[in-house]
């Protein structure tokens, strides 16, 4: 075995044991369930001027670990409002999608490119090195495949990290600011009786995020199976 080989054979071990950490972590520790929505929103309060800055660095943190993103996401929604609580998450999301896609791209490609010599992977691989923006940025826009996996799964492949980036960025937008519009627009309509879940002010956010969890992914799988063919 060469020494270009061994190492790259050593890095994608430090890959795996990376990856294999953060599973044991979230498995063995509950880590996510000892922060509450109620407890990140006081936080954030006391926080003031720089909570924008801590929430992005917590998203940040939750992204690179793998930590359930959901909690964060709503805290941050009922902190700062639909809008601003967006674009933070974008930014947290993003930074830390990157660094995902930068450790995979270091540690594990060279290792993953010596078995694609030929077939479906090989073709796979050099599809998304020409088409990764349009790839990619379906992946991202459609909550259907999960976003960890994308992070690592995509700095295994060729890739570039500009597609990878832009996908990223402009990707989750649509997905991000239907779920903090529904969770703003939720506690909102929760003060006003039932009848204000009838409004125009939940109504729209809720088809909204019905369109992007559930009509999206229809539509996406619908046009898949139509390539497809019979």
């Amino acid at each position: 075995m060469s020494e270009t080989s061994s190492k790259a054979g050593l890095k994608f071990a430090l890959l795996i044991l990376f990856l294999a950490a953060l599973v044991a972590l979230a498995k063995f520790t509950g880590v996510g369930s000892y922060l509450s929505q109620e407890q990140l929103g006081r936080f954030l309060e006391q926080a003031g001027f720089w909570a924008p800055l801590i929430y992005i660095v917590l998203y940040i943190v939750f992204t690179v670990f793998a930590f359930p993103g959901v909690v964060l996401t709503i805290a941050g929604a009922l902190a700062f409002g639909a809008l601003p609580a967006t674009l933070y998450i974008v930014a947290g999301a993003t930074i830390g999608a990157c660094g995902c896609f930068l450790m995979a791209r270091t540690l594990g490609r060279d290792f993953v490119a010596r078995f694609l010599r030929g077939g479906k992977l090989k073709d796979f691989d050099e599809s998304i090195e020409k088409h990764g923006l349009k790839i990619l940025f379906i992946m991202r826009l459609i909550p259907l495949f999960p976003f960890n996996g994308i992070n690592f799964g995509a700095g295994l492949s060729k890739v570039s990290f500009r597609y990878y980036f832009i996908s990223t960025a402009l990707g989750i937008i649509p997905g991000t600011f239907a779920y903090c519009y529904l969770t703003e627009a939720t506690q909102k309509a929760a003060g006003g009786g039932w009848r204000a879940f009838l409004t125009p002010d939940f109504l729209l956010p809720l088809g909204l995020f019905l369109v992007m969890v559930v009509v999206l992914p229809l539509v996406y799988k619908k046009m898949r199976k139509g390539k497809e063919g019979p």
